[in-house]
């Protein structure tokens, strides 16, 4: 009965994954951003951008390292490009 269910289970996790992710895209794009983000300018977004290519330049310089672990400063970065398999 038990493998059953978890057979079950796992045939239908897809679909329910998926409808999470659709009920929380629609929950994140239900209302404005909050004011301290709806006031970044144009100057703000471009110091984000700056700033994530920096932690993505931290990320790979401690990879290429053999850093067990890597800290990022809490801020705000900005990541236009997609990176990894596609």
């Amino acid at each position: 009965m038990t493998k059953e269910v978890i057979l079950s289970t796992s045939r239908t996790l897809p679909f329910i994954v998926s409808m999470l992710v659709l009920v929380c895209s629609s929950i994140t794009l239900a209302g404005p951003f909050p004011a301290s983000i709806a006031a970044w300018d144009a100057t703000t977004k471009a110091a984000q951008r700056t700033a994530g290519v920096a932690v993505l330049q931290q990320i790979a310089t401690a990879v290429a390292n053999g850093d067990p672990s890597v800290t990022i400063a809490q801020g705000d970065y900005r990541f236009d490009d997609v990176i990894g398999s596609s």
